[in-house]
């Protein structure tokens, strides 16, 4: 399902109905970007250190913009053992164009040109594209509005400005804590984007960093890309296929049941949560001598403890599964364990995506 600023609205209260109550979450972004070319001092080098690593990449991508979120919301399917269903939607946004707001970024010519290979829908990215802004960005116009400190291009739209001006001053003075929600911009040091990171998304589990290791165990064929990645895992090399978690797509969702649509944002974020449930039940058979019964779904019980402490919260890649039962588990597995040794699995913990 394809969301642009004209359907956005009124898609987003099922949007948010659907992510509350989401297992977990798969998470994809398209930029205009990647890297631009640093000369000098500014290249990156293996000799960096995580800090100067990152100094360098802020640098860098700046001046690139998020095009298209892909989401993909797992739910697990009531009464049906080991089942889900998922919910995936491509989000296609466009920086904010709002009175004083007036954003620039760049195009790289190389992922241009690899996102019209795929099929990319430019028009839709620049004439359709969701709005929307950062907190600095906000506080300013924030600011010029109930100021007044308002800058008029044409008289005869005036009457037209300043009405939603009026509207948008009483939505803000009737608003309260969780009506909005707005994003900082890049963090100036690495620390502080890791705590912005952790504080937006509890827990983050790197599904090229999940399936690492399982791959070395199991002697699977060498992989370069999501894509091959999931292909080995539906496939007969996968000694747990046949017993694996089931997945079907949800209704108005129904586009990749039987076409491929790689790098496209909403696609791969699917490929992403399909992998970490597939990855996650080979996991738990391994380790159980392939006798492990599921009581509800993958994402509860042990797999979520024992994911819990073989991934690394690394929020580096553009695949990643976002864990929503597991924030409070992380809590559990350092205070304190059930009387068996393992964690008693708390109610979920809920994720908003706006």
């Amino acid at each position: 399902m394809d969301l642009g600023a004209d359907e956005f609205e009124e898609s987003l209260p099922l949007l948010q109905e659907l992510v509350q109550e989401a297992d977990f979450v798969g998470l994809d972004i398209e930029f205009t970007g990647l890297r631009s070319n640093l000369s000098g001092p500014q290249q990156i080098s293996l000799f960096d250190l995580p800090s100067e690593w990152y100094l360098k990449t802020r640098q860098s991508v700046q001046q690139f913009t998020i095009c298209q979120i892909g989401l993909s919301v797992f739910s697990a399917i009531e009464g049906e053992a080991n089942k889900y269903i998922a919910h995936s939607c491509n989000f296609f946004l466009f920086p904010t164009t709002f009175g004083i707001l007036d954003s620039e970024f760049s195009f790289q010519a190389s992922s241009v040109q690899f996102l019209n290979q795929y099929g990319f829908n430019y028009n839709k990215f620049l004439k359709n594209g969701i709005p929307y802004m950062n907190e600095e960005q906000e506080k300013k116009i924030r600011h010029d509005i109930l100021t007044g400190n308002w800058r008029v291009r044409s008289s005869p739209d005036k009457d037209q400005i300043k009405a939603v001006i009026d509207k948008v001053t009483r939505w803000l003075d009737l608003a309260k804590e969780g009506d909005w929600m707005t994003l900082p911009g890049i963090a100036e040091s690495y620390d502080q984007f890791k705590q912005n990171i952790h504080s937006l998304f509890p827990v983050l589990i790197d599904t090229k960093n999940v399936t690492k290791d399982i791959w070395k165990e199991m002697n699977f064929p060498r992989v370069s890309n999501l894509s091959e990645v999931y292909e080995v895992l539906n496939s007969d090399l996968n000694p747990t296929k046949n017993s694996g978690p089931e997945i079907v797509h949800a209704s108005r969702c129904e586009k990749y049941v039987k076409t491929k649509c790689p790098h496209e944002a909403a696609y791969d974020a699917f490929l992403c949560g399909s992998v970490l449930l597939k990855v996650a039940h080979l996991l738990l058979q391994k380790i159980h001598g392939g006798c492990y019964k599921y009581k509800r779904s993958v994402t509860h019980g042990w797999e979520a403890y024992f994911l819990n402490k073989k991934c690394a919260s690394l929020p580096l890649s553009c695949g990643l599964a976002v864990y929503g039962p597991l924030v409070s588990m992380c809590v559990l597995d350092r205070e304190g364990a059930g009387s068996s040794g393992a964690p008693q699995c708390p109610g979920s913990h809920i994720f908003y995506f706006f």
